[in-house]
């Protein structure tokens, strides 16, 4: 039997899973990061994209995560992000349209905020549109 992990996966909105894992991989700034059972303490930033763990038994899941951060200590993880989806609930349609909003908004000379905010919904919707359509087939 693998040697597990506890996983705490929570969203603004919801608590998304909480159980043991065997494994489980998250998105950083500095690229995928992935942590096994037993890992060293860590606190890192949480960047938009995918996040993959494995229940134990052997099923994997895979979300679409916004940013957060998350925490290991004791053999447990602990992951706080302000969005998790399941591939399967994200509307492309909203998605695309986020796009279309996102791309005019950038169009449109404004302040530097108003342009880092679209630039950041601009890649969420793409980001989006990614983790939609890689998993429809």
């Amino acid at each position: 039997m693998a040697e597990t992990m506890g996983l705490y996966l929570v969203a603004c909105d919801r608590l998304f899973y909480e159980g043991r894992i065997e494994h489980i991989t998250v998105p950083t700034v500095d690229g995928e990061l992935g942590i096994w059972p037993h890992h060293e303490e860590l606190f890192i930033a949480i960047t938009m994209g995918s996040l993959r763990f494995t229940k134990e038994g052997g099923e994997v899941t895979e979300v679409f995560v916004t940013d957060g951060f998350a925490e290991v200590a004791n053999n447990r993880m602990r992951v706080m992000v302000q969005t998790i989806e399941l591939p399967e609930e994200i509307d492309i349609n909203r998605a695309r349209e986020a796009e279309e909003r996102a791309k005019e908004a950038l169009r449109q000379k404004r302040s530097i905020q108003e342009y880092h905010r679209s630039a950041a919904s601009l890649a969420r919707a793409m980001e989006r549109m990614k983790q939609a359509s890689r998993h429809s087939h």
